[in-house]
């Protein structure tokens, strides 16, 4: 509630508000795959008007998070192999096509702030309760810092709408501590080859660490269907 109540003295958009917190209730499954998104239970946890809770419903619906379903209302999405699959597919073109550019402008200031992150992130990992809205919320300052180099906002945009379409898997990515650390040392590959300005590396570090995570995840939805 506190987090709420921040956000709208930051004046943030209520709709925008009640589609984060949505979003995030997804993430830390406290709405399940296949469970009815009820807003009546979001209005009293939040206080809130319906209006609100209508609109970032259906805005995670465009997203892809949400679907409704005949008889059943809003539903959280249960993902598919093939889904999985594709989105990785379109993200891994995009991904790499924005950090080769963004190795084009990398500079000491950025690559210091890249390694403070992802060891906050490794700090993190060790935790034996991981808090995956911290972690989820640096893993994004992570990659798009480097994606936003590139200076395309629009493929930016576009990734970033890729990464909301399948952020109720999130959690999978980070169930061991040996995953968790894994990621820290993909990123510091990533980091290694950024301050080289070496394409090529960071080309192969990105398809590696995106490879890993499409195994996770479709380990996962094969386990589910």
């Amino acid at each position: 509630m506190e987090k709420i109540k921040k956000q709208i003295s930051n004046k943030k958009s209520m709709v925008d508000i009640v589609t984060e917190f949505i979003r995030d209730s997804i993430i830390e499954r406290k709405i399940s795959f296949n469970e009815k998104v009820s807003m009546r239970k979001i209005a009293e946890e939040i206080s809130i008007s319906r209006t609100p809770i209508r609109e970032a419903i259906r805005k995670l619906e465009t997203e892809g998070l949400l679907e409704l379903l005949p008889r059943r209302g809003f539903m959280v999405k249960a993902y598919r192999t093939k889904e999985i699959r594709e989105i990785y597919e379109v993200r891994e073109i995009l991904e790499i096509k924005i950090i080769k550019t963004a190795c084009e402008d990398v500079d000491n200031k950025m690559i210091k702030k890249l390694r403070m992150i992802n060891k906050k992130l490794s700090k993190l990992f060790e935790e034996e309760k991981k808090d995956v809205l911290k972690i989820k919320k640096l893993n994004e300052d992570f990659h798009f810092l480097i994606y936003k180099a590139s200076g395309n906002e629009i493929i930016c945009e576009i990734v970033k709408n890729l990464w909301h379409k399948i952020s109720g898997l999130f959690i999978q990515l980070f169930t061991t501590k040996e995953q968790g650390m894994n990621t820290y040392k993909e990123h510091e590959e990533i980091i290694d080859a950024l301050e080289k300005k070496d394409k090529k590396k960071a080309e192969k570090c990105l398809r590696k660490h995106l490879k890993l995570n499409e195994d996770i995840l479709l380990k996962y939805s094969k386990l589910k269907n």
